[in-house]
């Protein structure tokens, strides 16, 4: 974890167990800096814990940073419980204070019970092995020193060294999932087991080992069914039709992480994940991740803002893209500004003549002879057909399955109609009846 003497900076909140930690710390000839996160979720408690670790350092001559956070505003904004908006606002402040100091460890004060708590919290949200392992006693930069101390051991040495700290009231209260394991789950089921705590924590040790063994083989699975492009990655099915179920459960999860660093997720998910079947897309809402099937090859994707992307479903189950829609020509001119002062992709549509046509595949040409009403681009609609030479009539979804295009790519190839007529899907086809040639007066250009 650490090396003699080196300096640290410790995530100090002032009850026990960062207490507790910042002095053994120093005890054993660590530079200690500190860094103090309130979440304003107290109010006076809050403010009150923020002064007694401000005194704390004061008087033992330690270097504090304090910030104060709107962590309910966040939670809001980030559509995540308190108690996850809290961590990630804590660990955020934690590497930015790091950072600045050129400090390369940090230090949190989890003990074996935090431990056992996480353990039996992500089994009872259904987690896969890896979840249930407890915390890492080493992930990156962050190092728990006190991850083997149970809370009685750490709240004797600081009866012996007769140190004070501060009780967080709220930890009584059984609002939040975790109290209620500690203060109700774990001592019920100490009256089966009084050793607990030590056995839970012993078998999240096995797991871990399980789980890394595991991970090892996944990892070179992997090399010959996943590939990484343009931010996204790409799981082969075909390709691990043999392997047992675990090893593909674990495949998804390291396609994740690939572009999720701190990837998490419930044994529920990942099943699904695993028995996706063709034309299906889960989401997972707190990562923003999307893994949809595309002819048996898995595609995980996390989809930022500009994708335009609405999952209705509660459980993240079938999202579909925002439908888009522009008038281009209103029956005798091409209406351009509308389509660059409300898109961010630019269509380039103009009015050529046919000698102009020097590559078709260039462009949609679509001859709007005859045609006085307005023309829109816009993205597939349910049910729309288009009039195809030498095949006659087919459904736009025939022809993006025939081409074998991504259902979750189809919905943002540009259509070319009127209010009743498919005139063209644009790198697809054009409508028999508009298209172009020596005779046609007005031949319309779009190239997307």
């Amino acid at each position: 974890m650490l090396s003699g003497g080196e300096s640290v900076l410790a995530g100090f909140s002032g009850g026990a167990d960062s207490t507790a930690l910042v002095c053994a710390l120093m005890s054993i000839g660590f530079k200690v800096c500190t860094a103090h996160i309130n979440h304003g979720l107290r109010g006076a408690d809050a403010d009150f814990d923020m002064n007694f670790v401000q005194n704390f350092c004061t008087k033992n001559n330690i270097k504090c940073f304090v910030k104060k956070a709107d962590v309910k505003k966040y939670a809001k904004e980030k559509r995540l419980s308190c108690e996850e908006a809290g961590r990630n606002v804590r660990y955020s402040y934690f590497y930015e204070t790091a950072d600045i100091c050129g400090i390369d460890k940090i230090a949190v004060a989890h003990s074996k019970n935090d431990s056992v708590e996480t353990s039996i919290f992500n089994f009872i949200r259904g987690a896969s092995s890896g979840g249930l392992k407890g915390i890492l006693p080493v992930n990156g930069r962050i190092v728990r020193p006190l991850i083997e101390c149970s809370r009685d051991e750490i709240e004797e040495y600081l009866r012996d060294k007769n140190i004070e700290f501060v009780t967080d009231k709220t930890n009584f209260e059984n609002e939040y999932s975790r109290n209620k394991i500690r203060n109700i789950i774990i001592k019920e089921m100490q009256k089966i087991n009084p050793s607990l705590i030590n056995t839970v924590f012993e078998n999240g040790k096995i797991l871990g080992e399980e789980n890394d063994f595991i991970c090892e083989y996944t990892k070179k699975t992997a090399e010959k069914c996943v590939v990484y492009q343009n931010s996204e990655v790409f799981l082969d099915l075909n390709k691990i039709k043999n392997e047992h179920v675990t090893v593909k459960k674990h495949l998804v999860i390291f396609c994740a992480q690939l572009i999720i660093n701190d990837f998490h997720a419930s044994a529920k998910f990942i099943n699904s994940a695993v028995n996706l079947t063709r034309g299906k897309k889960i989401y997972l809402g707190n990562y923003g991740l999307t893994i949809s099937n595309n002819y048996d090859i898995l595609r995980f994707k996390v989809n930022f803002a500009d994708d335009n992307t609405v999952f209705a479903d509660k459980n993240g189950i079938s999202g579909e893209n925002k439908g888009f829609e522009y008038r281009i020509f209103d029956g005798n001119d091409i209406n351009l500004q509308k389509i660059f002062d409300e898109i961010n992709t630019k269509f380039d549509v103009s009015f050529v003549s046919f000698d102009e046509i020097t590559d078709f595949n260039s462009a949609s040409y679509i001859c709007i002879d005859g045609i006085d009403e307005p023309i829109y681009i816009r993205n597939r609609r349910n049910g729309d057909k288009i009039s195809v030479a030498n095949v006659g009539t087919k459904k736009l979804k025939d022809i993006f399955i025939d081409r074998k295009i991504n259902p979750d790519e189809r919905d943002k190839i540009s259509v070319v109609a009127t209010d009743d007529k498919i005139l063209a899907v644009c790198g697809f086809a054009v409508g028999k009846d508009f298209f172009v040639n020596r005779e046609s007066k007005r031949i319309l250009m779009i190239k997307t």
